[in-house]
Parts: structure tokens; C-alpha cells; sequence
């Protein structure tokens, strides 16, 4: 089997669950070849060119996602199949996936990337004429990406709503895993005394998440609550007292933090 994400045999890397899918498969005597199709954005010719084509004809859409993207990598994901003559694929993310009857994909996904992009900042300053570009090109792509999947891993009904009721998808091919798929249960008895708030996000996504909701909001718990701390993890920011900011920490100082934490907060905008 194909195991197509990024380092996903690193256990520090951003998010565990991938490694921890992986290790699991091993764990389980899976024969899987890992493969991260995202490396050839480190050559530096393929950045400027990638780069000119976002602002020029076809809209970027940050992080690791955009129109062109996925073609590069469809191309990448079926060469890498043909020669490791694999015709099993999981995938860990959106946007990365290829459409082929001769294969069998399967993919874990935490959210549809064209409904969450829709509340990007950037996402304002596009024209009419890219956003119908948008529409025709990403959503119908990642759709029909969507919809070949063999069974499809998720741990959120918002992603399960959307692929049953608005792509017809068989409820019975999706599959809700839950939370903590490498997060061990918390044994004894939790602190609540520690004073600390949480919010864990992904960069980019602070509007969505309400980050700038809750600093405004932490300013007035702070007058009454001197004490009080604030770990906004997966992002950085401006100095603000009492928050202290985790960006591009490794899984086990989020895990460390869930468990100091008095309170978890995300007053998500959407």
C-alpha cells in the first residue's frame, strides 16, 4: 500500500495522526511504502514558477493548495504508483489524491479544503472572474476526488454531513474515527487550578477559529483574573501579556499542554 502524506513516519511532525494511522498499519503487518509528494516544492525553480502561476492565472489558495498543485501532484502520486506497481492508496489529506478506476484509494480527511478557504483573508481579495476560475477548477476537483474514494476516514460530522448531503456520497463509506487517535486517556485526577487556556489551531485559520475573538475576550478575563495564562498553539502572533504563542512545536508539547490546561477554548466563527 501507498501511504501518501509528509513525513508521516515522523512522530514530531505538525499532526499525529497520520503517523499514528501509519504506525498502526505497520503495527497491524501492513506493507506500506510511504511517500511524500510534497518535496518537490523544495526545488527552487519549481517555487518561482508555481508562484508566478498563483498570481497570475490561476488564484492560490495558502498553505499547501491551489489548482496547480494538484495537478503536480496527481502526476507525482501516479508515477510513484506505476513504479512501486502498488494499486492500493491512502491518503491523509485533500487535494492530493487521483482519480483511477484501476486503483484502489482510501483517505482520512479532518476537512473540505474549498469550504474552509472560502474564510481566508485572501479569499476577499479575489475578482469575480478567478472566483468562478475557483469554483469550475477546486471544488469541482477536489469533489470528484472525493467522491472515487473507496471508504473515506473522518473525525468530523462536518465533513460526513457534507459528503453524504451535498455530494451523495454512501453513508456507509464513511467512516467517523473520532478524536485522539494517538492521545492517550488522562489517568487521575485533572488539575483545574493551573489558570492556563488553550486554543490549538493551524496557521491560516485564525480567523475561522475566533482567534482574534478570544485575545480581545483574554484581555478582559486577565483584569480579573491576573493569573490567567493563554498557549495558542500552531501559530505565531503579536506580544500580548499572558499569551504565549507554540509554532512549529513538536506533538508532544500540545500533548503536554492538554493536560496542564485548565480550560480548552475555540470560539470558531464558523
Amino acid at each position: 500500500m501507498l501511504f501518501v502524506g509528509y513525513d508521516v513516519t515522523d512522530p514530531n511532525s505538525w499532526s499525529g495522526t497520520p503517523y499514528a494511522i501509519y504506525t498502526e498499519f505497520i503495527r497491524q503487518g501492513v506493507d506500506v511504502v510511504t511517500y511524500n509528494p510534497y518535496k518537490w516544492k523544495q526545488n527552487r525553480i519549481a517555487s518561482i514558477l508555481v508562484r508566478i502561476l498563483h498570481k497570475t492565472i490561476l488564484p492560490s489558495l495558502g498553505n499547501d493548495l491551489s489548482v496547480w498543485d494538484q495537478l503536480i501532484l496527481s502526476i507525482l502520486i501516479k508515477r510513484k504508483l506505476k513504479k512501486e506497481g502498488i494499486d492500493i492508496v491512502f491518503y491523509t489529506a485533500n487535494g492530493a489524491s487521483i482519480s483511477s478506476k484501476k486503483i484502489q484509494s482510501y483517505l482520512f480527511s479532518d476537512a473540505i479544503s474549498h469550504e474552509r478557504y472560502k474564510y481566508y483573508p485572501y479569499a476577499k481579495k479575489r475578482s469575480k472572474w478567478k472566483d468562478k476560475l475557483l469554483n469550475f477548477l477546486l471544488i469541482n476537483s477536489e469533489d470528484r476526488q472525493l467522491l472515487s474514494m473507496e471508504h473515506i476516514f473522518t473525525q468530523s460530522d462536518w465533513v460526513k454531513n457534507y459528503l453524504h448531503d451535498d455530494l451523495g456520497y454512501p453513508e456507509d463509506k464513511v467512516e467517523k474515527v473520532g478524536f485522539g487517535l494517538n492521545v492517550k486517556l488522562l489517568e487521575g485526577k485533572k488539575n483545574h487550578d493551573n489558570n492556563l487556556l488553550l486554543i490549538v489551531l493551524r496557521k491560516g485559520n485564525e480567523k475561522l477559529k475566533g482567534l482574534c475573538l478570544l485575545l480581545e475576550a483574554f484581555k478582559e478575563v486577565k483584569k480579573q483574573i491576573p493569573e490567567v495564562r493563554l498557549a495558542v498553539v500552531g501559530t505565531d502572533g503579536e506580544k500580548q501579556d499572558g499569551v504565549t504563542y507554540y509554532y512549529n512545536q513538536s506533538r508532544s508539547v500540545t500533548l503536554e499542554l492538554f493536560k496542564q490546561a485548565t480550560l480548552y477554548v475555540m470560539p470558531a466563527l464558523k
